[in-house]
């Protein structure tokens, strides 16, 4: 119970307290700045992180990128260290999500670069995985819309480019 308590705990401070976030801006961040959070952040605390792809890629052939992070061999399973993933921007044109995870992945670097506590005992003690998005091919069509009355057509982008809800499959 306090790993789950804790790792809530840590997605509450980096939303909700007044921390300065150094190395992340919060914006509309297309596939390819996407990657370059996740590929900066592994450049800036790769003892303690990985990036890895999902063996299938999306409709549109953008891989499904994620990154792990823990303080003890990450990119290998150690059996009763428990194991949390995070997915966002399951329905492309929902992009809160998808800015929470990249400013969490930021949070996660910097505060063990800085030694904060808590996120120390996070890696020590857990392997996070986290997706910022399963649905880039969606978020990309939303995106790229042209505006009506200065309103972007949101519904546009919400399923995959096969027009598949991802949140609606069953395997």
């Amino acid at each position: 119970m306090r790993l789950i308590a804790a790792t809530f705990l840590a997605l509450s401070i980096a939303c909700n307290r007044a921390f300065e976030l150094k190395d992340f801006t919060f914006g509309d961040h297309d596939y390819n700045s996407l990657l370059n959070v996740l590929n900066e952040t592994n450049k800036k605390c790769p003892d303690v992180s990985r990036i890895y792809s999902l063996d299938e890629k999306t409709v549109e052939g953008r891989d499904l990128v994620v990154i792990e992070f823990t303080a003890e061999k990450p990119g290998t399973h150690l059996a009763g260290k428990p194991e949390f993933k995070y997915v966002g921007n399951m329905h492309g044109n929902e992009v809160v999500s998808r800015e929470v995870l990249l400013a969490l992945i930021a949070y996660l670097c910097q505060g063990y670069r800085e030694q904060d506590p808590e996120v120390v005992w996070l890696m020590d003690n857990t392997r996070i995985h986290i997706m910022p998005s399963m649905n880039p091919d969606g978020w990309e069509l939303a995106n790229s819309r042209p505006r009506k009355n200065g309103q972007k057509p949101w519904l546009d982008g919400r399923a995959n480019a096969n027009e598949v809800d991802l949140n609606r499959i069953s395997l």
